[in-house]
C-alpha cells in the first residue's frame, strides 16, 4: 500500500484515540493504519484515505442518506454517543464498482450512555437543549443527527 495516496495523518487525544480504534474496529471509521503517542496527551493516527465528504459531494442519495443513519445507529449499538456529526464528519468510500461506503470520522466528542445519563448537560451544552434527563438528551441527539444529515438529501 503506497501510504502517500491511500492515507492521512492527524493528532488526537487519548479519548478520541480510543473511540477511533473501537470504531474503525466496527468498520464504522476508516480503517486504522498506526499510531503512536507524541507526548502525554497527543498522539498521532494514520488512516486509510477516504475520497469525498458529504460537504464536498453537496448532496447524497436517500439511499446513502439510510446507510449513513445504519452506521450511526451501529455507533449506539456499540455505545458510542458521536456528537459532532456533521457534512465533514461524514465521508465515503468510493467501491470499485462506484458505490459509496460511508464512514464516520473525528471522534471527538464522544459518550457512553452512562456518562449521557450521569451528565444529560454533555449533550444539552452541544445541542443547546435542555432535556430533563439522559433518555431524553439522548433522543435529541439522535433526532438532531437524523434532521441535521437529512438536509443533504437530494430531492
Amino acid at each position: 500500500m503506497n501510504t502517500t495516496t491511500s492515507s492521512f495523518k492527524k493528532q488526537v487525544r487519548k479519548r478520541e484515540l480510543d473511540y477511533t480504534i473501537r470504531a474503525s474496529e466496527l468498520g464504522i471509521a476508516p480503517k486504522l493504519l498506526s499510531y503512536s503517542q507524541l507526548d502525554e496527551q497527543l498522539y498521532s493516527i494514520t488512516m486509510e484515505k477516504l475520497d469525498i465528504t458529504v460537504y464536498d459531494a453537496k448532496t447524497i442519495t436517500m439511499s446513502e442518506f439510510e446507510s449513513i443513519m445504519a452506521l450511526y445507529d451501529k455507533l449506539i449499538e456499540n455505545d458510542i454517543y458521536f456528537i459532532d456529526v456533521h457534512e465533514e464528519n461524514v465521508m465515503f468510500k468510493i467501491t470499485e464498482t462506484g458505490g459509496k461506503k460511508p464512514y464516520f470520522i473525528d471522534y471527538c466528542p464522544c459518550y457512553t450512555k452512562q456518562q449521557i445519563m450521569d451528565d444529560p448537560k454533555l449533550i444539552d451544552d452541544w445541542l443547546d437543549t435542555e432535556s430533563s434527563n439522559g433518555e431524553e438528551a439522548i433522543a435529541s441527539l439522535y433526532s438532531d443527527t437524523y434532521r441535521y444529515l437529512k438536509q443533504f438529501v437530494s430531492s
